[in-house]
């Protein structure tokens, strides 16, 4: 019996087969093989069985989606990119820059005067003193494998949310600053809102505070997340705001409404243009993060600038400091609830 060639199987079968194959290969691959492979894998079909055999759909569902390719990669990406968010790692991860009184430090939940978190996952928290304490994490998008093209030309929502409470017996004042900054430390778009004051005596309760970066400029590379705060009786010992559960997400949704967020001037040189300040060897690569390949890696063919790099999880240093630059326009109102 004569060999038969796989592209002689009907398209349906075919199809079904590229469903079980990783979808990376399938874009520098199995992709330029020939013209009927490049044709089925452009198609929608494949891209939407893909995301049900991975769960990222149901069959009964019936939401929109502009580009089920994107859809995929964003759900396979999908995941927080700040790392010990929940204080279960200590200190580790997080770069101290303000650490006033008696310091940062961690401690087991409900905690004195405290309650209970509402998520019974979490069970530790980061607390500051009677001194400012301000901790704060940078996230590069590109080694944790979102591409440019993926960045400038989809930029997907980028979802914020942070937890925190104060003690009973004390008052507190919490801080948030969130902003998306270029490839040379350009702040594009900032969250940052006026600090939260919690009277003394109050109920303990944890507050989510909730923010949505959509249809920002081109250009985002990088994700600076800072929070902290102290407490208003100048008391010593820890009875500033409780932080915990924080989390960055870039979203599958693409909801391209304008968020109430401080855009970049159109000019790249002078004066008023919002930086980070340092150099970009002091703001590289951060801890635990995902870098890319090595440049000794084999090239490979038709390679998607927004596929990003797979890369190696590797443990660098890194040590910088007054990375934080004020935008002129007003802060938006905080968004919480309880």
């Amino acid at each position: 019996m004569a060999p038969v060639s796989i592209n002689e199987l009907p398209e349906n079968i075919l199809l079904e087969v590229f469903t079980h194959v990783p979808a990376r290969q399938l874009l520098l691959r199995c992709r330029l093989v020939c013209s009927l492979w490049r044709d089925l894998i452009d198609l929608v079909t494949l891209w939407k069985r893909k995301c049900l055999r991975e769960g990222f759909i149901t069959e009964d569902g019936d939401q929109p989606v502009a580009d089920w390719k994107i859809f995929y990669f964003l759900h396979s990406l999908h995941r927080n990119l700040l790392r010990n968010p929940c204080a279960e790692e200590d200190m580790a991860s997080w770069q101290i820059d303000s650490n006033g009184g008696d310091r940062w430090k961690v401690e087991s939940l409900p905690g004195d005067h405290g309650t209970d978190f509402p998520d019974s996952r979490v069970k530790k928290y980061f607390v500051t003193s009677f001194g400012m304490c301000l901790k704060s994490q940078l996230v590069d998008l590109k080694a944790e494998g979102y591409g440019e093209e993926l960045l400038d030309t989809f930029r997907p929502d980028i979802v914020v949310k942070d937890w925190f409470a104060a003690r009973a017996d004390c008052g507190c004042t919490y801080h948030i600053r969130v902003q998306l900054a270029s490839a040379d430390y350009i702040v594009l778009a900032s969250f940052e809102p006026p600090p939260v004051t919690i009277d003394q005596w109050n109920n303990a309760k944890w507050t989510e505070v909730s923010y949505t970066f959509s249809d920002y400029p081109p250009g985002v590379r990088h994700i600076l997340f800072q929070h902290g705060g102290k407490d208003t009786q100048f008391w010593a010992g820890w009875y500033g705001p409780r932080v915990t559960n924080s989390s960055i997400v870039i979203s599958p949704k693409m909801t391209r409404n304008l968020a109430p967020c401080t855009a970049l001037p159109e000019t790249t040189e002078g004066a008023g243009v919002p930086r980070l300040q340092g150099t970009p060897e002091l703001l590289g690569s951060y801890q635990h993060c995902r870098l890319p390949a090595s440049s000794t890696r084999e090239a490979e063919p038709m390679d998607p600038s927004w596929l990003g790099h797979p890369g190696d999880l590797t443990s660098p240093r890194h040590h910088f400091r007054n990375w934080w630059v004020k935008t002129p326009p007003p802060p938006p109102s905080l968004e919480s609830h309880h």
